[in-house]
């Protein structure tokens, strides 16, 4: 797989995509890949040698870079639910924007993805440090090296912000094809049997890989660190429309199997977890009194501002309006 995926990010149309992104952004592409227990992260074009600092000085643990490529793939797989390229928070606190690129067949346990690098920041960088900080401590990592390199990364908002969007949408897209003409190659594409044969049984072989990777040991350091980066991607962006299901393919575990283990190591249900993040972020945008109710919801994840409505009431004894006005009125006009 990883073969196949590196021979694809290094077609003609996605190193312009790269070498576009990092023109208008200074941002880079990455494909991001698991297959079973494996994992990897590979640059578009080859571009190992311009990844951003910080990124190398957190793929240097081998835990930094397991927890990266757990955190992007849940990125791309809200990207994937919600039809529509995700930004959000990175693990390590920068921020990335990703999208899947969806092939089928391709074996269930594998997921490939496209992402920016997590190479920028948004305009407030102070809340992106905590978490570095936090990381860093986590990893071992030179607190004041990490520093530098995160002070280094870009910052992007507004027209930048669309414009890595829609390059990381195209990438998404011109590596599907890339990949599919080269596991289910058109007659006459050049390629001998032989080959095209070992394809097919490398790709059978991922299909007949064992059922048990390391994230199942019921007491094994790699379900911590899942947990870990769940509860950091989806406590910082609960927004996204992540369901335990989707983290369950992630991590390929069963849906239970991870229910139980995140109740086991946090104490609570990863549902309870993502409404209380999600109260959490309602209660903070009711305060932004330039916002609608609606907008609020939606920001919160919540699409149907009925349902917010029934939600918060049933928290607070009040409706958001309700709690609203003492802050209303506390607002002095001009």
């Amino acid at each position: 797989m990883e073969r196949l995926l590196r021979e694809a990010c290094g077609t003609p149309a996605l190193c312009k995509l790269d070498a576009l992104a990092r023109d208008l952004t200074g941002v880079g592409l990455l494909a991001v890949w698991t297959c079973g227990d494996q994992h990897g992260q590979i640059p578009v074009c080859g571009n190992e040698h311009e990844l951003p600092l910080f990124c190398q000085l957190l793929h240097d643990q081998p835990q930094g870079l397991s927890r990266c490529v757990t955190c992007h793939s849940l990125l791309a797989m809200a990207a994937h639910n919600s039809g529509q390229v995700i930004e959000g928070r990175c693990y390590g606190g920068a921020f990335v924007v990703a999208a899947p690129a969806v092939l089928e067949g391709l074996a269930p346990r594998v997921d490939v993805v496209v992402i920016s690098t997590c190479a920028f920041t948004l305009p407030d960088r102070r809340q992106g440090w905590r978490t570095t900080r936090k990381i860093a401590s986590d990893l071992g990592i030179d607190l004041e090296q990490l520093r530098r390199a995160y002070t280094e990364l870009p910052e992007l908002h507004g027209s930048k912000l669309k414009v890595i969007g829609e390059i990381v949408d195209a990438a998404s897209a011109s590596l599907t094809e890339a990949l599919r003409s080269r596991i289910h190659p058109e007659p006459g594409d050049g390629k001998e049997p032989a080959e095209q044969e070992g394809i097919d049984q490398q790709l059978q072989a991922a299909l007949r890989a064992p059922q048990e990777p390391a994230l199942r040991h019921a007491t094994g350091s790699a379900q911590r660190t899942l947990v870990d980066v769940v509860r950091r991607v989806v406590g910082a962006n609960p927004q996204l429309p992540i369901s335990v299901a989707d983290i369950a393919r992630t991590a390929h575990l069963t849906p239970n199997h991870f229910s139980l283990v995140f109740r086991r190591q946090t104490g609570t249900t990863f549902s309870e977890f993502l409404a209380e993040k999600r109260f959490e972020r309602a209660t903070e945008g009711l305060k932004d009194l330039r916002l609608t109710i609606a907008q609020v919801a939606q920001q919160a994840g919540f699409n149907d501002p009925n349902y917010f409505a029934k939600v918060f009431h049933k928290r607070t004894g009040m409706s958001p309006r309700q709690w609203r006005q003492p802050r209303r009125k506390a607002v002095k006009p001009f």
